[in-house]
């Protein structure tokens, strides 16, 4: 059953990409005299020295890790029409645990169209091969185990003008993981997302919106010695008006406050005869928020974000999740730029449980040593604690060369 609905979902995918794919050729090709277009390499050579790479707490496992990275940035933009394309695959050699030797890789493509002066239609699709350990440590503040996953997916939306100071943008997706290996504990699911923001501009510092939102996330089935987990899903509506402020010309912020309110569903059956299917259903309600100041100088800037949100795990569970961000840069010279970020992600299940902490610091010095090539720096430390804490630190030397625009036309 598993592998007849991959196969469909897979067709239903080179579907989407095919038509992405007709629709951009027809639009470049109608607007073609006006086109302005571009394609960047980029490579990226990363050498670091990971204290934990497992992110354990007993038997941790260092090691030296080389990372080949080689990226690709296209872009085609007529008055009408415009597309952004990017790609990236990523090698990553231990050098004494070569067993966990992996290539990651992630394409996007993105396609405008001005249908009228008052809407714009939006499309986008994605795919992408990972491990959750680190891309679910670093994206969702979350520990995972290692495991090997495919996520694809994509989005449909459009832009509507009713008048100079009244719009509305509508988005519906829909995204599919999935794990090729069939590990245990682990199931396969898919999510759902349909977005309406209203926005009323009352002036031109002061605009203000109301993000109403319905998110669901449904698992596939997973089976253990004893029991059956079915039906397993998570539904999410939420609204959240918030009002953008700019200050001055280098200085805006973000407030938004709102409610969300969240239904599980799910049933245990049990493989033990005269023993009774348990029933997982529950609903849970919070409030939500996001607050972003930035701030503009000179020669740097600085970023902090705050937010509450809900969260469906890759276990299947609900969390309630409080984010603070905190990131800057600073400019010494035309060569020389410093970046620091700190990251705190605390969450906790609807259902109780223990909370998990996470916090990341990485502090980078980048060297621009001619206009296509930057020699970066870096160290970061990660600390997670939940049931039990742990640590590590990564520390090492990046070089980036990228040729901007190397192929590109009017």
């Amino acid at each position: 059953m598993k592998a007849k609905t991959l196969e469909s979902v897979m067709y239903r995918r080179s579907i989407h990409w095919t038509v992405c794919f007709v629709v951009a050729m027809v639009f470049s090709s109608t607007f073609s005299m006006a086109a302005d277009w571009y394609v960047t390499p980029r490579f990226e050579l990363d050498e670091r020295y990971d204290s934990n790479i497992l992110v354990t707490k007993d038997d941790k496992k260092d090691d030296f890790i080389t990372y080949v990275r080689p990226k690709v940035e296209a872009g085609y933009r007529t008055e009408r029409f415009q597309s952004a394309f990017n790609t990236y695959a990523e090698y990553q050699k231990f050098i004494k645990e070569d067993e966990l030797d992996t290539i990651h890789h992630d394409h996007r493509l993105s396609l405008g169209y001005a249908l009228l002066q008052t809407l714009n239609l939006r499309a986008s699709g994605f795919f992408r091969v990972d491990t959750t350990l680190d891309t679910e440590l670093l994206e969702e503040g979350r520990l995972a185990r290692r495991e090997d996953r495919q996520r694809f997916g994509g989005t449909a939306g459009l832009d509507y003008v009713f008048s100079p100071v009244f719009l509305c943008a509508f988005d519906v997706g829909r995204d599919y993981t999935r794990y090729p290996d069939d590990p245990v504990d682990t199931a396969d699911y898919w999510s759902d997302s349909v977005t309406l923001v209203p926005q009323y501009i009352l002036n031109p510092k002061t605009s203000f919106f109301v993000s109403l939102g319905y998110y669901k996330t449904k698992y596939d089935n997973l089976e253990s010695d004893f029991f059956v987990l079915v039906d397993r899903r998570i539904e999410t509506f939420n609204i959240m008006p918030y009002v953008t402020y700019r200050f001055t010309e280098d200085f805006n912020a973000k407030v938004g406050a709102g409610y969300r309110y969240t239904q599980t569903e799910g049933k245990s059956v049990s493989k033990i005869p005269f023993f009774p299917d348990e029933n997982q259903d529950g609903d849970s309600s919070g409030f939500i928020a996001n607050l972003v100041f930035h701030k503009d100088w000179q020669q740097s800037f600085m970023e902090l974000d705050l937010s509450r949100d809900q969260y469906s795990s890759l276990e299947g569970d609900s969390l309630e999740r409080d984010r603070a961000s905190l990131r800057g840069s600073y400019t010494w010279s035309e060569r020389f730029r410093t970046h620091a970020s700190l990251d705190y992600v605390r969450a906790t299940s609807d259902e109780g449980g223990d909370d998990s902490s996470y916090i990341y610091v990485t502090p980078s010095m980048d060297f621009r040593w001619t206009r296509e090539v930057t020699l970066r720096g870096f160290f970061n430390y990660t600390y997670y604690d939940e049931t039990d804490s742990t640590d590590r630190y990564e520390a090492g030397l990046k070089l980036i060369v990228a040729w901007e625009r190397l192929f590109s036309g009017h």
